[in-house]
């Protein structure tokens, strides 16, 4: 028999989703959903509420680069708030924590710095479940 290796995102996420810690309009990274989800649950909404004669105005964010300002401290105390801790938590802290970076152009380099915010380069944030 063939067991599929368990990776870290997927423990985290099944351990938030068993805990009902995810909203119920939270359709990314969820199996079961996806941006076709959301559209549908929106368009529902609005012609409710066009039908029942309200007014229906909308505001979208694209906040593709929210992930380039992640602070990995707020990150950290909110896994620890939801129970993600010991060994656990230490893995995924030193995983962030101690990365550099640094720009070259022409061969000239930038100032190599500590990296105290964004999402590591190389890492897989596609949905958990397709």
């Amino acid at each position: 028999m063939y067991l599929r290796p368990v990776t870290i995102s997927i423990r985290v996420f099944e351990f938030l989703e068993n805990r009902s810690l995810f909203h119920h309009n939270q359709f990314g990274f969820r199996k079961g959903m996806s941006a076709e989800h959301e559209v549908l649950m929106l368009t529902t909404f609005v012609n409710y509420a066009l039908g029942q004669g309200f007014k229906v105005a909308s505001i979208f964010l694209d906040i593709v680069k929210a992930f380039y300002t992640v602070d990995h401290l707020i990150i950290f105390g909110k896994l620890k708030n939801y129970g993600i801790g010991g060994k656990a938590l230490k893995l995924l802290e030193s995983f962030s924590s101690g990365r550099t970076q640094y720009a070259e152009i022409s061969g000239a380099k930038s100032t190599e710095r500590v990296v105290e915010f964004g999402v590591p380069r190389g890492l897989v944030l596609d949905p958990f479940y397709s």
